[in-house]
């Protein structure tokens, strides 16, 4: 049985070794890991192995998922903070996105057509955004209305679906 033990203790070693080699880590990381099979794989695995974890696509996925979970409110609240200091255009927009994601499509709505009003009528953040509230609401034709406003300021919006925001440069 305690060949299982110290067999276990090597496995991992030999993971974070793979690990140590794929990422280009310093190479004492294999002398650590090797001399102390428990302790150097603790080391290693709080040292490099979660931060890196953190940075990867799934893990800033998870790590949104749970902050979500934990505090579903966060987005809505900093923006309603950001928006009360400054009570900018772009700020009404991020307060708005953050309503329709939590589900307050009423509130989102009316943010997003007092941003309307004015020199950014035209902007496609904007007009997409007051879409998507529209068409949340149940305004179907003023939904559309806002994507034609939105294709026909920008036609390139049309072409590139994929680019939901990001549709000023070429």
């Amino acid at each position: 049985m305690s060949f299982f033990g110290i067999g276990l203790h090597v496995i991992v070693a030999l993971f974070f070794a793979v690990h140590v080699v794929r990422t280009h880590q310093n190479m004492y990381w294999l002398l650590l890991l090797f001399a102390f099979p428990l302790l150097g794989s603790l080391v290693y695995l709080f040292a490099i192995y979660l931060p890196s974890l953190r940075e990867s696509r799934g893990g800033r996925a998870a790590t949104r998922a749970i902050s979500q979970l934990v505090d579903p409110n966060r987005a809505v609240r900093e923006a309603r903070v950001n928006f009360d200091r400054a009570p900018t255009v772009e700020h009404r927009m991020r307060l708005g996105a953050a309503l329709l994601e939590a589900g307050q499509a009423g509130e989102a709505l009316e943010h997003y057509q007092a941003a309307a009003n004015g020199p950014f009528a035209t902007d496609p953040a904007l007009l997409l955004g007051l879409a998507k509230a529209q068409f949340s609401v149940g305004q179907h034709a003023a939904g559309e209305a806002s994507l034609t406003r939105l294709f026909d300021a920008n036609p390139q919006a049309r072409q590139h679906p994929s680019r939901r925001c990001s549709m000023r440069g070429p």
